[in-house]
């Protein structure tokens, strides 16, 4: 930043001073500094009957498929043939950093009163459906008709929403996880009633769980998402999103100020005219 300074004026012992004719300093922006981190969210709604597969690893033994049908508005979707068991892993991974948020989110047809879908992330980009259809080495959520459970490798508490999912009905799921660093993770999980073309309703369920550790987890460079289902429950799953990269961005600025200016971020003052570089602040990134 490039401050561009008229000479201050003298405030010494019999100087009469005219607030209203102090010409305020010019500051003007020459080099570009460091604003933020911006995240762009990736919506896979599978229209295109490739979308899973390129996107997600299956496991073992995949039994979902993507159909040209089936989704929100009569659209494409990820057939969840019943009674099956799958857990697919997203194939791009993403950093795992303390104090930023993991949100995943799906929407999913509820058809059958039994069995279980799945959101989180996980440890490796290919996995094996463990009890619930999740991965061995995970954190994420589990949720039945009226119940669900907070999974951290296995199950590590149980919770009711009760009534029970009605049969027939489009739901967005979405799991939202914070690493706040030492192998430690906090879980926030909504349930929204939607209808079939994916605008929400009110919501069904919110339910938390802090402190959840896990070393395998938090001891990984990077992490994985990943969608489950566990024998019959539902049907059809859309609009999975995902998280882009975070991308550095920049920005310019033209303030004005008299003898003296604040940096943006509040951790220097600058007095003289020179170029100065300043990271005014970072957005949590990652989240979906």
């Amino acid at each position: 930043m490039k401050i561009s300074l008229t000479k201050p004026v003298d405030l010494s012992f019999g100087t009469r001073l005219n607030l209203h004719a102090l010409k305020k300093y010019s500051l003007v922006m020459v080099t570009c500094l460091s604003w933020s981190f911006s995240m762009a969210q990736v919506s896979i709604d599978f229209d295109n009957t490739s979308d899973l597969t390129n996107n997600f690893n299956p496991d073992a033994s995949p039994q979902c498929t993507n159909i040209s049908t089936g989704g929100l508005s009569g659209s494409g979707s990820v057939d969840i043939p019943s009674p099956t068991t799958d857990c697919w892993t997203s194939k791009t991974s993403y950093p795992l950093v303390a104090g930023n948020v993991y949100t995943a989110s799906a929407y999913f047809l509820n058809a059958i009163n039994s069995g279980r879908g799945g959101l989180g992330f996980a440890k490796s980009a290919t996995n094996e459906p463990a009890q619930y259809g999740h991965p061995d080495t995970s954190v994420g959520m589990s949720f039945h008709g009226g119940v669900g459970e907070f999974m951290s490798n296995g199950v590590v508490g149980a919770i009711m929403w009760p009534p029970d999912l009605t049969l027939g009905n489009w739901y967005k799921m979405i799991f939202q996880m914070t690493y706040t660093g030492s192998n430690n993770f906090d879980i926030v999980f909504e349930i929204w009633n939607s209808d079939s073309t994916g605008a929400l309703g009110a919501i069904k369920a919110q339910v938390t769980s802090n402190g959840i550790v896990n070393t395998f987890l938090g001891g990984s460079a990077v992490i994985y998402p990943y969608f489950s289902h566990q024998t019959s429950r539902f049907s059809n799953m859309d609009n999975f999103v995902v998280p882009n990269s975070c991308v550095p961005t920049t920005d310019s600025i033209s303030p004005t100020a008299c003898v003296s200016y604040a940096s943006p971020s509040g951790k220097y003052m600058w007095t003289t005219s020179n170029t100065y570089m300043d990271t005014p602040g970072r957005r949590k990134c990652y989240r979906m």
